[in-house]
């Protein structure tokens, strides 16, 4: 058999590639972690590509596809359901549509979230009635694979191995319940989850005896997720008192679950007969047998160790950042160079409608950089000579720079001593009848206390009796949350500001964006972007060549091969936060705890998408001063960086805009001890492992000394 099995880098997917790997011939496709597995081809694809996807597809000629790509965040799909419905119904249709003619079955892997789960014991004819968006669009997407003939459909619920830093639930009670940490399992949360592998030996077996339609294909039976853990901790010997009894309406997620997810598979043995499916305690003892027989080591391994599909030219450092580029990236980028529209054509309006609607603004103006971004922000909210803008010291020269530009003068604020954004409390007293503007630096991609200082503002606008515009500074921020909502959707700001820089989460190049909710602020962006010049604005009565400048703007325009490249970028984002997070996790991992240094700190409310991973180094504890330690590691192949001098210091600054710089404690200290080590989605495992060894070898010659 040739399979094609999308979504490799998943929990279903890897673990199919694994079993039918020595069985058939496998291509798997993977679009947000690459995956390398001995015996699989495996490829990026992104499936909402037709084009590509049928491409791919008549050189394949598969005899099945089994289609486990899916969203499965199920409470973030609530909040991005046009990301959710893209993922899971849209690459569905595109793969239907792609695969029309040729000679092969379709196979959907589905959920039992479609059902309501009110009772459980569900049978394939039983009412479906989704709870939430997850299933919703999982649903739509089943809809459309029966209404091809000879597909099938099996809904399911499963756990097993992840190849990527994920955990399913039997990995995550298993890791905790090591641990000795104590877990809450839901007493009131029902479901039939099958082990992955058990999962592959029954979908062998519908592929042979040519089953189609639509089957449950879960566990026999069913126990509570409580019941679930408690048999886990059983098998594997560990403390089930460690497992606390908790329910689905004490955990308040914000997706809707339903409580009795059960599955009948009578349907299901009554077809394939001699083939027995397993209850969910068999499948979690033969979950524990492979456990020690090393298959979850084994399966980890071949996350890919460098990224295979960067296409940059190898190089003897580790850099501090570095971009990502595919070989669809320079596809885009050529495609354009194959059209008539180099500037100023459609690409733009599709990047600044994508970036919108990934962050959820209305409206997106991209312009030629971050710094220019910035510039036409201050310019968009009035302000001029005789105001002042509010904005933090740690930061890139850009953020003041912009007020300079437009004749205000900066004021700054100390930073919070945790988080190294701009302190609320003391932006409280720096805002005065002057203030004309607010720009929070999230600092390394960790959204400032937006919620706070928005607070903060608008008792000031009372207090003085003005408008006081609020400019996210979100250079390190694309793919950052805040309180569940992406850095940009404007809950707390008027406008937010994104630098797609080489180094930054996507590239462009050079690039920017403003995004707003406000069609006005919108229309006067965009003429500032472009010398203040209107096509609409002038009543003349002149013909259709006719153009007037209205203000004086600027030659801001970004290009459509910028944008191009930038929406091939797009595609990859998820991967490159996960990315970066993971490498975060495995720095914090080997650095937590050590006597001569601090790691990031990370509020509650954030989920961040790390730009910078800032170190703060006890430089006289290890003995070596900064630039010596930055001198061993670039010895080492390490570059590293310091983010940020901070700007009041800087002899422009100093001389035109001095301040006391004692009044900036937290600031002063910061600057002392930052150091900014690798970060980059393609640094490899092994370049991660590198940085790590080499910073604790600094470390080692201090002990050997004392």
């Amino acid at each position: 058999m040739r399979i094609f099995l999308t979504g490799v880098s998943g929990l279903l997917g890897s673990n199919l590639a694994w079993y039918f790997k020595d069985r058939s011939e496998v291509t798997g496709t993977f679009h947000t972690h690459p995956v390398t597995i001995p015996g699989v081809e495996t490829l990026w694809l992104d499936l909402e590509d037709y084009p590509r996807t049928r491409e791919v597809l008549k050189q394949v000629a598969p005899d099945f596809i089994v289609h486990c790509a899916s969203r499965t965040d199920v409470d973030r799909q609530e909040t991005d359901k046009e990301g959710s419905w893209r993922s899971n119904v849209l690459t569905t249709r595109v793969l239907l549509d792609a695969a029309r003619d040729l000679a092969c079955r379709f196979v959907f892997v589905s959920t039992d979230s479609v059902y309501p789960g009110n009772r459980g014991s569900y049978k394939e004819g039983d009412a479906t009635d989704p709870r939430n968006w997850y299933g919703r669009t999982k649903l739509e997407a089943e809809r459309m694979v029966l209404s091809h003939p000879g597909s099938l459909v099996l809904r399911t619920n499963i756990f097993g191995w992840n190849v990527i830093n994920k955990e399913s639930i039997a990995e995550w009670f298993l890791n905790h319940l090591r641990q000795g940490s104590t877990v809450t399992g839901f007493t009131d949360a029902f479901f039939s989850s099958i082990y992955t592998f058990n999962f592959a030996e029954l979908l062998e077996q519908c592929l042979l005896r040519g089953v189609t339609g639509l089957f449950n294909l879960a566990a026999r039976d069913s126990l509570s997720k409580h019941a679930f853990g408690q048999e886990l901790a059983r098998i594997f010997g560990l403390d089930a008192g460690l497992i606390q009894s908790g329910t689905l309406d004490q955990a308040i997620l914000p997706a809707q679950r339903g409580r009795n997810l059960s599955l009948d598979v009578g349907a299901l043995e009554a077809v394939l007969q001699d083939c027995r499916i397993p209850t969910v305690r068999e499948g979690l003892e033969a979950f524990s047998r492979d456990w020690q027989k090393g298959v979850p080591v084994q399966i980890k391994q071949y996350m890919k160790q460098a990224v295979s599909g960067c296409v940059l030219p190898p190089r003897g450092m580790i850099s501090y950042g570095c971009q990502f580029i595919d070989k669809a990236d320079l596809e885009a980028v050529m495609k354009v160079l194959h059209s008539w529209s180099l500037t100023q054509g459609p690409m733009i309006e599709l990047f600044e409608k994508e970036v919108a609607r990934i962050v959820h603004a209305q409206y997106g103006v991209a312009v030629s950089s971050g710094t220019s971004a910035l510039h036409i922000a201050c310019l968009a909210c009035g302000v001029g000579p005789g105001d002042e803008v509010i904005t933090s010291p740690i930061t890139f020269v850009a953020s003041a720079n912009c007020a300079v530009y437009c004749g205000a003068t900066p004021v700054f604020v100390d930073i919070d001593p945790r988080t190294y954004n701009m302190d609320p409390v003391v932006l409280e007293q720096k805002i005065t009848a002057r203030t004309k503007a607010v720009i929070p630096v999230h600092f390394a991609g960790q959204s400032c206390d937006m919620k706070r200082i928005q607070e903060i503002v608008r008792q000031k606008e009372r207090l003085f009796g003005h408008k006081i515009s609020i400019i996210e500074d979100a250079c390190h921020a694309l793919g950052s949350y805040y309180r569940d909502m992406p850095v940009g959707s404007l809950s707390y700001s008027d406008m937010t500001v994104f630098s797609f820089h080489p180094v930054k989460h996507i590239t462009t190049a050079e690039g920017g964006m403003v995004v707003t909710n406000d069609a006005v602020v919108d229309g006067r962006l965009r003429m500032l972007r472009s010398h203040g010049i209107s096509r609409t604005s002038g009543e003349s009565g002149q013909g259709p060549w006719y153009y007037e400048q209205v203000i004086l703007g600027f030659n801001y325009r970004i290009t459509d091969l910028q944008c191009a490249l930038g929406l091939s970028q797009l595609k990859k984002l998820d991967w490159f936060r996960r990315r970066r997070r993971e490498i975060v996790q495995r720095y914090n991992e080997a650095f937590s705890g050590v006597t001569w240094g601090v790691t990031p700190f990370e509020e509650s409310w954030n989920d961040s998408n790390f730009h910078l991973y800032v170190f703060r180094f006890d430089f006289a504890r290890i003995g070596k001063s900064r630039t010596e330690v930055m001198g061993v590691l670039k010895g080492h192949g390490i570059q590293t960086q310091v983010h940020y001098i901070p700007v009041f210091s800087h002899p422009f600054y100093r001389e035109h805009f001095p301040v006391d710089e004692a009044r900036f404690p937290h600031t002063g200290q910061f600057y002392e001890s930052c150091l900014s080590l690798p970060l980059f989605p393609g640094m490899s495992d092994a370049d991660v492992e590198t940085v790590i060894r080499e910073v604790h070898a600094l470390a080692d010659t201090m002990k050997n000394r004392s």
